[in-house]
């Protein structure tokens, strides 16, 4: 049983239960990893965002969830099908995103935002995503 089974479920349940799985809603998940909900949650919303720290002094903390090498194979990671173009993994999540409202309709961390370095790190914009 994976360590965060309990915040999956609850995550997921959740959001099922406030509406939010909706097939275009965009997703944002800060210290993800290649934890099971983000290829879930492609297969039924529009995008999800998969940030991290990925690198390689995370590959074998917390059994490889940080590995970096999901960056370049993220369906070698999928427990689920991961439908094109549905996941992105951008190389570095800790830099805390500057994004106009309404960019993502669901943000979430479960156990991870902690490792992020809090408010030292600087901040710089994200481009790659935009309100719709």
């Amino acid at each position: 049983m994976h360590r965060k089974g309990y915040e999956f479920a609850q995550l997921l349940f959740g959001l099922g239960r406030l509406g939010r799985l909706a097939p275009g809603a965009r997703v944002l998940q800060r210290g993800a990893g290649h934890e099971a909900p983000l290829y879930w949650l492609a297969n039924r919303v529009g995008l999800v965002v998969a940030t991290d720290m990925y690198e390689p002094s995370w590959r074998d903390a917390w059994a490889g969830e940080g590995d970096e090498r999901v960056l370049a194979r993220p369906s070698d990671y999928a427990p689920f099908p991961l439908p094109r173009g549905r996941a992105d993994f951008p190389e570095d999540g800790r830099p805390a995103p500057r994004l106009p409202p309404a960019t993502f309709d669901i943000v979430y961390s479960l156990s991870s935002i902690e490792h992020f370095g809090g408010s030292r790190v600087p901040s710089r914009p994200w481009t790659r995503w935009r309100a719709s």
